[in-house]
């Protein structure tokens, strides 16, 4: 029975879809360009199973269904973790392989490397890194071009999933920025290529924000976005509440510290 539950990625991204952890546009993206993954590839990474396995013991396929997964949902990640008894990597891992370099989307690997460089420096003071952590999508024109080794223009999450005609095209940039609340600097720590997101799927892009700039030292206690009712049901999903006529509360518990309650801001 489990043989014929795993062996194809297909089947397990349309459980999700009857467990409704996942929307239709992310079931669309995933089944249509990460799902094709032979019996061969799938018995590899169930044999793996309580092993210690490094990024390059995961074929490319499975790595950028992986990341795609969890950056549409965590929990439907945990959930395919637990009832499939598949050697995915630990979410830590994938908030590492997130990382890009060249300029490319996901999370900015120099922009990291640079943070921790000042945490590191902040540490000789004894003034921890205090920040504000700022999200904003701004419209793109739909354009998909070709640069002699890659398409760019389709709807890019960082993941290293195949581009092809198949994906749809991004209409939007979603850029996220850290903002020195003790000093005098900001910086770009990532953007994503989408063409559009469910408050759901944008927490989920926020918690692995918080968890990675926690990692390198970085203390967040606001989060700055603007008013589409997208970001109102992602700041629900957070924890927070805007409702001034049921429960007004502001602010949302560090997904990381749960001493720290960060402060929600409205541009």
């Amino acid at each position: 029975r489990q043989k014929r539950q795993i062996e194809s990625l297909t089947v397990v991204v349309q459980k999700l879809k009857k467990e409704r952890l996942v929307s239709d546009s992310s079931a669309s993206m995933l089944e249509t360009s990460l799902s094709g993954i032979p019996l061969a590839v799938m018995k590899q990474i169930v044999s793996h199973k309580g092993c210690k396995v490094t990024h390059q013991g995961y074929p490319s396929e499975l790595r950028a269904f992986a990341l795609t997964l969890q950056f549409y949902s965590a929990k439907a990640y945990k959930y395919v973790r637990s009832h499939f008894k598949l050697a995915l990597p630990h979410p830590a891992a994938l908030r590492r392989w997130y990382q890009s370099l060249d300029g490319r989307p996901g999370f900015t690997a120099e922009a990291f490397c640079a943070l921790r460089a000042r945490v590191e420096k902040a540490k000789d003071s004894g003034s921890p890194v205090v920040c504000s952590l700022m999200m904003d999508q701004m419209a793109i024109r739909k354009h998909v071009e070709w640069d002699g080794q890659r398409y760019s223009g389709y709807v890019d999450m960082g993941t290293g999933a195949v581009d092809d005609d198949s994906n749809p095209v991004a209409s939007q940039a979603l850029v996220l920025m850290v903002v020195a609340l003790n000093s005098n600097w900001k910086l770009p720590i990532g953007y994503f290529m989408i063409e559009g997101l469910s408050g759901e799927e944008r927490d989920n892009i926020v918690k692995t924000s918080f968890l990675k700039l926690y990692g390198v030292g970085v203390t967040v206690t606001s989060l700055t976005c603007d008013g589409p009712s997208c970001h109102f049901s992602m700041l629900t999903a957070l924890g927070a509440s805007l409702d001034v006529e049921t429960l007004l509360q502001p602010y949302f518990v560090h997904p990381s510290a749960p001493w720290l309650q960060v402060c929600v801001l409205l541009d």
